[in-house]
């Protein structure tokens, strides 16, 4: 392990709720980071299923949500615009890298969100219609 290394929390929601897609995504940047001596890695995660996390996040957990994605994201989103930071939940970490579509609300904390993909834009046809309009709103606000 690196002298000082850079403490990074990964949201892996997505490898829980997902498994494919951007749930193979988030899993393979964690195994990547955990691969890394100059970078510590811990997890936050919202599902109803805590237990399809995989087993080398125990013990590495920051925070969880044992919610699901309706109540995570209108949650997330309503925090956001009201200004809300949770930088205590995430304690300790240097960057909260978010992995699907939503930046939980930080003051202090840098944060990285991954934006996989535009297709709410380009083809809305692909999304349910409440999906889309989470997307069209919480989008700008996020990114």
């Amino acid at each position: 392990m690196s002298e000082n290394p850079l403490p990074v929390c990964v949201d892996y929601s997505p490898v829980a709720n997902i498994r494919e897609g951007l749930g193979r995504y988030a899993e393979r940047l964690g195994w990547h980071l955990l691969a890394r001596d100059d970078v510590e890695v811990s997890f936050y995660a919202a599902t109803p299923t805590p237990e399809r996390l995989p087993a080398y996040t125990a013990g590495r957990m920051r925070a969880g949500w044992r919610w699901g994605m309706r109540r995570w994201r209108l949650t997330v989103l309503a925090a956001q615009l009201a200004g809300l930071h949770w930088d205590g939940r995430f304690a300790g970490a240097g960057v909260v890298h978010a992995t699907e579509h939503l930046l939980v609300p930080l003051g202090r904390i840098p944060s990285v969100l991954t934006i996989h993909d535009v297709v709410y834009l380009t083809h809305p046809e692909w999304h349910l219609p409440l999906n889309r309009y989470f997307l069209r709103v919480a989008m700008p606000v996020f990114a």
